[in-house]
């Protein structure tokens, strides 16, 4: 390690220990503790959750995400819980731990949140074609994708390379994973593959969030993988005003056509992100 730079294994060990932060962790071991347990209800898992407004606050918000099914219905956490199953609350409520771990130190993380959280919309109306039956790990894949971004932010920030992460908070694609690289020693898809590993999430979340600046291969997770791909650069087309780090490419076109979505399949994926677009800019106060 030179310069304030880090290698690889010297990133990995950093992010890894990202996942016990004391302000993380509480959220975290709680609600994984609650959920091993057969004995968990829902009123459990509430009151884990309800002890952080902040927290409470925008796990009910996502729930209402029109793309979940549920717009306007879930007033409180005992609700979001029961609609959407105790998976996908843990999914939401640690994402928004993060998000407001890290939210006090940098401004432009307000604009990576708006940006999964519309990615989490896209892959959610992409899927009823790409990957039937799969809307909550497509929704929690594309909420999650970045997760890896506000990691190495913090990792950055603690290497004494401050000054870099506003040099690479608005490159894109290709471009950002090779400077991630040669200032971090990985980039933001390994990152987060270590940081949800750590966090306990399963499988069919980690592998969408690895490959989501590349197709994904074959195997029983690559529909979710092409979804959460195929919806990081839609939001490059859809929404390009919100800051965001994918980009639509001919690689996209040729995965966009092979699951048999057609041109108009984007205009009714545009018309239907529109209705969220103000609700998004007001929740993240952009």
């Amino acid at each position: 390690m030179t310069d304030g730079k880090l290698n690889k294994s010297a990133a990995k060990e950093k992010i890894q220990q990202l996942s016990n932060l004391p302000s993380l962790a509480v959220v975290k071991y709680q609600l994984i503790r609650a959920l091993n347990k057969d004995s968990t209800s829902i009123e459990d898992i509430a009151e884990i959750i309800r002890h952080d407004q902040a927290i409470a606050s925008r796990v009910i918000a996502v729930a209402n995400s029109a793309f979940l099914g549920y717009s306007g219905k879930i007033g409180g956490i005992d609700q979001a819980v029961m609609l959407l199953g105790f998976d996908l609350v843990r999914s939401i409520s640690l994402a928004a731990s993060i998000f407001n771990v890290f939210a006090s130190q940098y401004g432009n993380l307000k604009q990576i949140w708006a940006h999964s959280y519309l990615v989490a919309n896209i892959a959610t109306s992409l899927c009823r074609k790409t990957a039937p039956g799969q809307k909550d790990s497509c929704f929690l894949a594309g909420l999650l994708h970045d997760i890896g971004r506000l990691a190495l932010f913090r990792v950055i920030a603690d290497s004494s390379q401050d000054i870099q992460i506003h040099k690479i908070a608005r490159l894109k694609d290709a471009e950002l994973l090779r400077a991630e690289e040669e200032i971090a020693g990985c980039n933001h898809t390994e990152a987060a593959t270590w940081f949800l590993e750590n966090l306990c999430f399963p499988e069919e979340i980690i592998a969408p969030v690895r490959t989501h600046h590349m197709p994904a291969g074959e195997g029983p997770l690559a529909e979710i993988s092409a979804t959460v791909y195929l919806a990081e650069g839609l939001s490059d087309v859809i929404c390009p005003h919100i800051m965001h780090d994918g980009q639509w490419t001919e690689e996209h076109k040729r995965v966009f056509s092979a699951a048999g979505l057609q041109e108009n399949s984007i205009d009714e994926i545009s018309s239907s992100v529109a209705g969220e677009e103000s609700a998004i800019t007001k929740f993240f106060d952009l």
